[in-house]
């Protein structure tokens, strides 16, 4: 597995990314009122999170799974 930079408006349901070190699914975005994005995710045991970016071109590190 490696990780890569993408653009925040490019994640999907059910990805993985990497944020300060931990890994989280994402299962949901919605536009902030401020013009940010709001990533909505669950960590590794299990407990929800939103991770906050400040715009759809902000990049985070998505998991990439090699065939």
């Amino acid at each position: 597995m490696t990780t890569e930079l993408m653009e925040v408006f490019s994640l999907e349901e059910g990805d993985t990314i990497e944020h300060h070190g931990s890994l989280y699914r994402v299962f949901d975005l919605d536009t902030a009122p401020n013009g940010g994005i709001d990533i909505y995710c669950t960590d590794e045991e299990g407990y929800r999170r939103i991770i906050y970016a400040a715009g759809p071109m902000d990049k985070v590190k998505i998991l990439i799974e090699e065939a």
